[in-house]
């Protein structure tokens, strides 16, 4: 490789004169000395003109492409790595460090179509910032890969910064916002010159920025033949062909030409004028409705991520984020109906009805209580997402499967509440069917491992959890479990999510119970404590969210029920208070949620059974067992009172009901 790269000769690209290894084991390059200094930090010092920039750019273009043409991706260009020298008063480039690029195979293996878009060896060398989406995601890194990373750079030489900024966002952050947000046009942000970015320049950038690898120009070498058909004033490949576009660009080149026919045909250049001035009055208001459509697609992704999720943990933001993701939903739903060709939205659409349907009405978060809306949102995400192409680039058929398995997912959750765990599994098979898709889409990114294993939690949860007694039997559900805890442990505990982690406390809760429901008392302790010491930890952190702090309630609740079977009532007393502690903040800092309310009249329940059970040993505290299960008679009416399709939340109710008035 390192010979390889040492032959790379070329005025704009720094030589790499050796290599090797130092009696130290040190390894070292030797390359050629460059004075210069980063082409935006050249750009922000002399301040050229936009053509200016453009003709320095097709030189940097130029060569990236003699490096493709010899098989090697940079893999990190970035304006450090592109600097600009004067030469003879006239600016040139060079670009620095391919000494961490790698060789393309010269053909894929039995095929004779050139360079194979595999590696020869393996990496993760790059700049968050300049990465191209498959990048980030740990795809194979091709020349397109470089086209992207050309795209950003060009973008902020224009502009005057970045299409996304990533400060202070994770690995797993930058992916996402790469992955799925649409950057604005250049000439959207740019402080001076947008107008003359407008049109094919911005339409240039966009297509080098593409998310699908097969969007972008193909090769560094084209990306700079329409760089010079824009500086020569002809039509670029990026652009419709459409007959104005052509002529336009013709006037553009011939104007002398165009000047003398006026003078013979006067008439007839005034009505193509009028034609063309028209044709580029439409174009411009394309343009404009083009830049539109994005703002305002941008506007409602915000709502429903970045505003929502900002939200989301607070106590108290049920009501608020209903209302954020109702309208993001409108939005999309209108855009919708403008671009019914355009996969990518379809799919944002789905993932907003995921959203407002888990807002409306799932039972595992905080929710409104309207399960059979929440149901109807859920099954629209899955009709758009059924009428998808068959086939979409990787990076879009990831996220159309992790939407997908997430909608299955807590459809299947609505279904076991209005009807019944064991009518709900189909959809959690599917769920589980959609995870294993996102892995097989992207193997090496930890959060599609994360999502199978949520997937497999939730199908054992309702095929074998002592809640759903009859879905199936416990051995079903500690089997998922333990599959869940594999996927979870296999990814490094320094690289784990905080969902990751939080999951991963979920499943030792769950291996707890089910050892209890099974009769294995004293096995079920170690998971528990296990689940607690987890959760406790996660609770702690300074920005815990309403779902953690309500997860170590949890995991308090289950050591009390154990204790309780284990016949340990003054330990029992103590974890099932400290339960209901929690569980009473969450209701008071957000008393529409119907998750909040429901599991504060769990910890009522639980408490009148530990006080007065007369069917079990119990701390004999009659008052104290009335008090509390008339609380949770209350609470749960309230919710069967608003939600009547919720079957569970009926049965719940008549349960505490029969209850209460056994300790009458």
């Amino acid at each position: 490789e390192r010979l390889t790269l040492a032959r790379l000769e070329h005025p704009g690209i720094a030589r790499l004169y050796d290599g090797g290894v130092a009696d130290d084991g040190t390894p070292y390059l030797v390359m050629e000395r460059v004075e210069g200094e980063p082409i935006t930090a050249w750009a922000e010092r002399t301040r050229p003109g936009v053509e200016a920039r453009v003709r320095l750019f097709v030189r940097v273009c130029e060569a990236v492409a003699y490096a493709h043409a010899r098989l090697v991706v940079h893999r990190d260009l970035k304006p450090s790595n592109v600097f600009v020298v004067e030469r003879d008063e006239a600016p040139d480039v060079k670009l620095l460090d391919f000494g961490i690029a790698k060789l393309l195979t010269p053909t894929v293996e039995g095929g004779t179509d050139g360079p194979a878009d595999v590696t020869l060896t393996a990496g993760a060398a790059m700049t968050p910032a300049y990465a191209a989406p498959e990048q980030l995601a740990g795809d194979d890194v091709t020349t397109a890969t470089d086209v992207y990373a050309l795209g950003v750079l060009f973008y902020e030489l224009l502009a005057g910064r970045r299409p996304y900024d990533l400060s202070g966002a994770t690995a797993a952050e930058a992916e996402r916002i790469v992955r799925e947000t649409a950057p604005p046009r250049p000439s959207a942000v740019a402080a001076s010159g947008a107008g003359r970015l407008a049109g094919d320049l911005d339409t240039i950038v966009m297509k080098a920025l593409a998310k699908e690898p097969e969007r972008r120009y193909p090769t560094a070498a084209a990306l700079a033949d329409d760089l010079r058909r824009h500086l020569d004033g002809r039509p670029v490949e990026a652009r419709p062909a459409t007959v104005g576009y052509h002529a336009s660009r013709f006037l553009r080149r011939h104007r002398a030409a165009v000047t003398a026919a006026t003078v013979a045909a006067l008439g007839l250049v005034v009505g193509l004028g009028a034609a063309l001035w028209q044709g580029r009055a439409a174009m411009e208001e394309r343009d404009r409705a083009e830049a539109r459509f994005e703002i305002a697609r941008e506007a409602a992704r915000a709502m429903m991520y970045e505003v929502h999720d900002a939200v989301a943990g607070l106590p108290g933001a049920t009501p608020a984020r209903a209302v954020l993701v109702d309208r993001a939903s409108e939005y999309l739903d209108r855009l919708s109906r403008q671009a019914a060709d355009d996969p990518a939205l379809e799919v944002d659409l789905a993932a907003a009805y995921l959203r407002l349907g888990n807002v409306l009405g799932s039972p595992i978060g905080d929710n409104l209580g309207r399960t059979a809306e929440a149901a109807d949102r859920y099954r629209r995400g899955l009709a758009l997402l059924d009428a998808l192409p068959p086939r979409l680039p990787d990076s879009l058929a990831a996220a159309a499967a992790e939407t997908e398995a997430e909608l299955w997912k807590r459809l299947g959750i609505v279904v076991a509440h209005t009807d019944s765990a064991e009518a709900a599994l189909d959809e959690f098979r599917r769920a589980v069917a959609a995870g294993e898709r996102v892995v097989r889409l992207r193997p090496e990114a930890a959060d599609a491992h994360v999502l199978l294993a949520s997937m497999h939690i939730n199908l054992g949860d309702y095929a074998g959890h002592p809640y759903f007694p009859n879905a199936g039997v416990p051995d079903t559900a500690l089997a998922r479990s333990a599959r869940a805890r594999a996927l979870l442990e296999a990814i490094p505990e320094a690289e784990r999510s905080l969902y990751a982690q939080r999951l991963l406390g979920i499943t030792y809760e769950r291996d707890g119970n089910l050892l209890r429901m099974r009769g294995d008392l004293d096995a079920a302790v170690g998971p528990l404590r296990q689940s607690l010491a987890i959760r406790r930890a996660i609770a702690a952190r300074p920005d815990a969210t309403a779902e953690a702090l309500r997860d170590e309630g949890v995991a308090h609740e289950a050591l009390g029920l154990l204790a309780a079977a284990r016949g340990r009532l003054g330990e029992a007393e103590r974890e099932l208070l400290a339960a209901q502690a929690i569980y009473r903040r969450l209701f008071d800092a957000d008393p529409e949620s119907a998750l909040a309310r429901q599991t504060l009249a769990f910890g009522h329940l639980n408490l009148a059974y530990l006080y007065g059970d007369p069917n079990a040993p119990s701390l004999d505290r009659p008052d104290a067992a009335r008090r509390h299960a008339a609380e949770a008679v209350r609470h749960f009416r309230t919710l069967a009172d608003g939600d009547p399709t919720n079957a569970r939340v009926q049965t719940l109710a008549a349960n505490a009901e029969d209850f209460a008035r056994r300790l009458r």
